[in-house]
C-alpha cells in the first residue's frame, strides 16, 4: 500500500483543512466531479484552488465539493456553512454517486442513496453543525491510502485528524475505514447494486467533532462498551445489508476481544489496560471488532478494521508505534495509520 499523507498542518482554519482533506485524496487517487467555491459552480470539476476566501476559495459561504474515490464509487460531499470555517455538513454515497438534485453555486447535488453524516437539513435549506474549533488553534493532519482494501468491493480508506495546539486529544475525525477481507465475506454473488450473497460494502463512516478539551470523538465510538453494548449513540456509522431488501444505514458499536469474550477494553483505565509487551517491549495495536449486539436492532457482525486498532498502552497523541515504517499514532485510545518518518508535532 502507498500511503499519502499531509501532516502537521499549524495555524490552518476548517476551510483550510477540508481543502487539504481534498487535495490528500486527489493524491491518492479520488477525484473531484463537481464542486462550487459558493460563487460559481463547476458541474464537471474542481472549482476550489485554495483553502482561502475569494474566487476558487473554499472559505466561502456554501461552498462545496464532491469527490470521488478511484474507482468512481464511493463519493463524500462537503459544504461548508454561511459565516464562519467551524461549521460544515457532510453527506456520503456508498455507491450511486451525487449526481442527482438542482445543484448550484450554494446548493449541493444528492444520491439516492445517500446518508447524512454531520449537520441536517435539506439541500435547498442546508444547517450545519461544529466540525472544528476556533481556526488557527489547532494542528490538521491527513492520511490516505491509494490502494484499496479487497478486490470484490475495493475500500480506499482515509483517516484526518485535528489536535488543538499543545493539546494530546484529537476532538475531530474524519474517515472511510475498511474492514479486513479475512473477517466478513466478500461479495461473491450478484453485483453491489443487486448483491445476492456476501457484504456489498464493507466499510464504515465518520465524522464526528467532540468539543470537550480533554475527550475525543474516537470515545464516542469504542466506550460505548461501557453500558455492555446498550448505548447505540456512536457516529460511527455503516451499511448493515446494504442493497438487500432488510437494508439500514446504522450507529457502529465497536470492540475488542477481553477476558470475558466482547466488552470493554480501556487503554486509559488502568484496571483495564495492558502495558508493553513483556517479551520484546513492543506497544500492542488490539483488533477492533465491530457490528450491533442482541440488544439493538438491526443486530450482526460488521467485520474487524484493516488499520485502525486500539492501543494497548496508557499513552495519548503525539506518541507513535513504528514511526520508520508502517506508521501509527495514537489518537485517544485508538492507533491511526501516521506519515512515515514524520514526529507528530503538539
Amino acid at each position: 500500500m502507498a500511503k499519502q499523507s499531509s501532516v502537521n498542518n499549524t495555524g490552518v482554519t476548517g476551510a483550510e483543512g477540508i481543502y487539504i482533506l481534498k487535495e490528500t485524496l486527489k493524491l491518492a487517487g479520488w477525484t473531484v466531479p463537481r464542486s462550487s467555491d459558493g460563487t460559481t459552480y463547476n458541474a464537471s470539476g474542481d472549482q476550489i484552488t485554495s483553502g482561502g476566501s475569494g474566487a476558487n476559495g473554499m472559505a466561502n459561504s456554501r461552498a462545496w465539493f464532491v469527490v470521488q474515490s478511484p474507482n468512481g464509487e464511493h463519493q463524500w460531499c462537503f459544504q461548508r456553512g454561511t459565516s464562519n470555517n467551524t461549521s460544515w455538513r457532510v453527506k456520503v454515497s456508498a455507491l450511486d454517486g451525487f449526481t442527482g438534485g438542482a445543484p448550484s453555486a450554494t446548493q449541493v447535488p444528492s444520491a439516492t442513496d445517500e446518508r447524512l453524516l454531520h449537520g441536517s437539513g435539506t439541500d435547498a435549506s442546508p444547517t450545519t453543525a461544529t466540525l472544528f474549533p476556533t481556526d488557527s488553534t489547532y494542528r490538521f493532519h491527513v492520511i490516505a491510502e491509494s490502494t484499496a482494501v479487497g478486490t470484490a468491493v475495493p475500500i480506499y480508506p482515509f483517516w484526518s485528524f485535528i489536535n488543538p495546539t499543545g493539546s494530546q486529544w484529537c476532538p475531530t475525525f474524519i474517515s472511510q475505514e475498511a474492514m479486513d477481507p479475512n473477517t466478513f465475506p466478500e461479495l461473491s454473488s450478484g453485483t453491489r447494486a443487486a448483491p445476492v450473497t456476501g457484504d456489498p460494502d464493507p466499510c464504515i463512516y465518520v465524522c464526528d467533532y467532540y468539543g470537550a478539551t480533554t475527550f475525543d470523538a474516537y470515545a464516542l465510538w469504542v466506550s460505548n462498551l461501557s453500558s455492555g453494548w446498550s448505548n447505540a449513540t456512536s457516529r460511527w456509522s455503516y451499511w448493515h445489508r446494504m442493497n438487500y431488501g432488510d437494508e439500514a444505514f446504522v450507529a457502529n458499536i465497536a470492540a475488542i476481544i477481553d477476558a470475558n469474550g466482547l466488552g470493554v477494553f480501556a487503554p486509559h483505565a488502568p484496571a483495564y489496560g495492558t502495558p508493553s509487551n513483556p517479551y520484546n517491549g513492543a506497544d500492542e495495536g488490539f483488533p477492533i471488532f465491530t457490528g450491533r449486539p442482541p440488544n439493538l436492532s438491526p443486530v450482526g457482525f460488521k467485520g474487524v478494521c484493516n488499520h485502525l486498532k486500539l492501543g494497548s498502552n496508557n499513552r495519548l497523541y503525539p506518541d507513535t508505534v513504528n514511526l520508520s515504517s508502517g506508521a501509527y499514532v495514537y489518537c485517544g485510545d485508538l492507533l491511526v495509520p501516521w506519515e512515515d518518518g514524520t514526529a507528530p508535532l503538539q
